[in-house]
């Protein structure tokens, strides 16, 4: 092993760190069929919103591409929004909706990952590493590592694209955690993803 190894061994963060939650700060609805046109998916993709909001992207794509799509979200109130407004779309079988936070959960059923997660974002490089050749498409916001920007495979006016692996320099865990459970259990979604 050696010393860029021991280094990103040891800033990788633990299970035991809890990332704070990210203030709700939805991407434009006229900047949404734009993004699922630049992510060029596929039916057979499986696009993951991580801090899916109240699901308007995880609509779009649905209806786009004909793709499973999956939102994640530690905040319940939009986990409960993002559910009502996939089901009065009409896209409860091709849309699942979690309550979670991203650090935490599997997201290794994806071929395709949103975020608009600005200062979280270089947090996600070595959890979104484990799952190599997946695509990650950002609005706005472009990976870096401690201030070095990660040139994206791809852009188009505020749109980039990535595939992992992406490089990983020295990064750190955050010094904020995040300790309440703004969340919902697993069964209050199942129910309300069955209700009519």
């Amino acid at each position: 092993m050696n010393i860029l190894d021991v280094l990103r061994k040891a800033a990788t963060p633990s299970k035991e760190v809890r990332y704070p939650y990210a203030l709700f700060d939805p991407t434009e609805r006229k900047e949404v069929p734009g993004i699922i046109k630049f992510a060029k998916l596929k039916s057979t993709d499986v696009f993951m919103d991580l801090g899916c909001g109240d699901g308007r992207l995880l609509i779009e794509a649905a209806r786009q591409s004909n793709c499973r799509c999956i939102g994640i979200d530690v905040n319940g109130k939009l986990v409960r929004k993002a559910i009502r407004n996939v089901k009065n779309a009409g896209l409860a079988k091709k849309i699942s909706i979690r309550s979670g936070n991203i650090f935490e959960c599997d997201i290794s059923e994806a071929t395709v990952w949103y975020t608009f997660l600005y200062h979280w974002m270089p947090h996600l490089i070595p959890i979104l590493n484990k799952y190599p050749k997946r695509r990650i498409i950002t609005n706005s916001w472009r990976f870096s590592s401690q201030g070095i920007e990660i040139e994206p495979i791809r852009r188009y006016e505020d749109f980039y694209e990535y595939r992992t692996p992406l490089p990983e320099l020295f990064l750190h865990t955050p010094t904020n955690h995040y300790n309440g459970n703004m969340g919902i259990t697993r069964k209050e979604i199942k129910r309300m993803m069955s209700d009519d």
